[in-house]
């Protein structure tokens, strides 16, 4: 086994047992809270009622139960970045554009981040409008969510494309 392979196979491995971590204690906090939902803790009992309290665990559970479907999600794109060849596909297309050069670097960052936030803008979605709207927690409405998502696209552009293209060109 080669030195890249050798590395391929850890980076693997380090992902599958990272991504397993992160699910059996997720795991292990749902069981806990979903046992521990009917009965308000002693040290709050005075002041917390048991529909907060189990207002609280449920909403808990439901933020718990998408993180496990979005820790999986990120495991997989992460693979199809790195060991499927994505970034590689990206910066080839990219290279083909626009020719190779610290242009072409940037365009390969910033087109990652942007690929890659848009396929976490599902689970922003669902957190938001879905569980946090269904608990009462969400005062807001999509076109907010939009023009704030919108605005920290635009700041980190402005303030990430020069810190970027000044990194890139100190390299």
């Amino acid at each position: 086994m080669n030195l890249s392979d050798m590395l391929t196979f850890t980076l693997a491995l380090l992902l599958v047992f990272n991504l397993g971590l992160k699910l059996w204690l997720a795991g292990r906090q749902i069981r806990h809270v979903a046992v521990h939902s009917n009965e308000v803790p002693v040290d709050f009992a005075t002041s917390i009622n048991l529909a907060a309290h189990q207002k609280a665990a449920s909403y808990t559970l439901a933020k718990l139960r998408l993180s496990l479907w979005e820790l999986t999600f990120d495991a997989v794109v992460i693979l199809g970045w790195t060991l499927w060849g994505g970034l590689n596909a990206l910066n080839l297309c990219l290279i083909e554009l626009l020719g190779s050069g610290w242009m072409q670097q940037i365009c390969l960052v910033l087109a990652f981040l942007l690929i890659s936030g848009a396929l976490g803008l599902p689970f922003g979605l669902l957190q938001t409008f879905g569980i946090e709207q269904k608990f009462g927690f969400n005062h807001m409405t999509f076109k907010l969510w939009m023009v704030d998502l919108t605005k920290g696209l635009l700041v980190g552009l402005v303030l990430g494309v020069p810190l970027l293209a000044l990194v890139l060109w100190l390299m």
